[in-house]
């Protein structure tokens, strides 16, 4: 049976095997940012314990999945579930798999203490306030926001090239963009907005296609209508209209607009 973590990341076409791979390019963007001066290290090392910690979710789920990306260790450490003994000895895992033979017993233990072992998460009532705290995450709107933007940099910058690692990078944001929903209709906080230089709007008052100079992040969701003065509700630019739009007919308010 499917967790409803996983059943979140299918219904945006996300596929567990998809974050193996793009674990492995944050790793290889850690590996060179934080061999420089640049500060980009700590985008690529957040977005990469994000990754981790949804693993150890989705294997916690469906403990086969713990075999998808294995982590690489040079010493591991384990106890024994057949003789109790602590063990303690070199291995890697993405080499050895994550079963191996107990040095002391000769029996095959499991290294249930691995991080993707499938060792169960407290169930939590949401992803925000508990799952992803117990895979060891704590993203902040603050953190949420900084990890979209280096992502959006990148897609910027690798695009034009037509190098692979497009596809790990637009999976990137399809993660976030899965995650974001949720984590707004547990906090009620605003997770992400994009920076915007020109948005266009309908005015549902007096029926006129707007255009204005905006910034989404700075300025926010609502402006005022400069032909009738009305309030102007920014609905194209909003992340969160097509699966969550809370807007209320009674009260006329919505997530970005409570007053």
């Amino acid at each position: 049976m499917e967790g409803k973590f996983m059943n979140l990341l299918k219904a945006k076409g996300i596929e567990p095997g998809e974050l193996g791979l793009q674990k492995k390019w944050l790793d290889d963007q850690y590996a060179v940012l934080s061999c420089g001066d640049e500060t980009e290290y700590y985008e690529a090392e957040g977005l990469l314990d994000l990754v981790e910690g949804i693993l150890r979710i989705l294997s916690s789920e469906d403990k086969n999945i713990r075999n998808i990306y294995p982590p690489k260790t040079e010493r591991h450490t384990a106890y024994c579930s057949e003789c109790g003994s602590l063990l303690r000895w070199k291995w890697d895992p993405q080499l050895g798999g994550m079963d191996a033979y107990c040095p002391g017993c000769g029996k095959v233990t499991s290294f249930c203490d691995d991080p993707m072992s499938g060792d169960a998460l407290p169930p939590g009532d949401g992803i925000l306030d508990s799952t992803l705290q117990a895979a060891g995450v704590n993203l902040t709107p603050e953190k949420f926001t900084a990890y979209m933007d280096w992502l959006n940099d990148q897609h910027a910058y690798l695009s034009p090239s037509g190098s692979d690692a497009v596809t790990e990078v637009e999976g990137l944001i399809t993660l976030m963009e899965a995650l974001q929903p949720a984590l707004e209709k547990e906090s009620g906080r605003c997770y992400y907005l994009p920076v915007t230089y020109e948005v266009t709007e309908y005015c549902s008052e007096c029926e006129s296609e707007i255009t204005m100079r905006w910034n989404v992040r700075e300025d926010g969701m609502k402006a005022y209508c400069p032909v009738c003065g009305k309030r102007l509700m920014l609905c194209s630019m909003c992340a969160i209209r097509t699966t969550t739009c809370d807007y209320d007919n009674d009260t006329d308010t919505c997530f970005f607009n409570r007053n």
